[in-house]
C-alpha cells in the first residue's frame, strides 16, 4: 500500500492511500470444482467472502481530510509520484464517501 500526505491550495491536510481488496469473490471465473454434490458441505472452515464487480476488484485510491473522505476508482498509474496538485486534481476527480459511525 503506498501512503501520501499533501496540502492543497486552500491549506487543508490529505491523506491518500490505495486499496486493493485481497478476498475478491473467486468465483467470478466460472470454474467449479469436480465432486459429489450429494454428501453435504465440502467446505472444513466457513469464510465471508464479498462478490464486488470487476472495476472495484483491482482497487480504489482513498482522499481523506479531517471534514471529507473520498474514493477514485481505478487507481491512477503512478499516483504515489505525483505533485501535491496533480494530487489534488486527482482528489477533485473522485467520488465523496461517508466516513464509518463512530462508536
Amino acid at each position: 500500500m503506498a501512503y501520501r500526505e499533501f496540502t492543497d491550495a486552500n491549506g487543508i491536510q490529505w491523506q491518500a492511500w490505495d486499496v486493493i481488496p485481497s478476498s475478491a469473490e473467486r468465483r467470478r471465473s466460472g470454474e467449479r470444482r469436480f465432486g459429489d454434490r450429494r454428501t453435504g458441505d465440502r467446505r472444513v472452515h466457513r469464510e465471508l467472502r464479498v462478490q464486488m464487480d470487476d472495476e472495484i476488484t483491482r482497487g480504489w485510491l482513498v482522499f481523506e481530510s479531517q471534514q471529507e473522505k473520498r474514493r477514485l476508482m481505478p487507481i491512477p498509474p503512478g499516483w504515489d509520484l505525483a505533485s501535491d496538485e496533480e494530487l489534488c486534481a486527482l482528489r477533485d476527480a473522485a467520488t465523496a464517501t461517508s466516513r464509518p459511525a463512530m462508536p
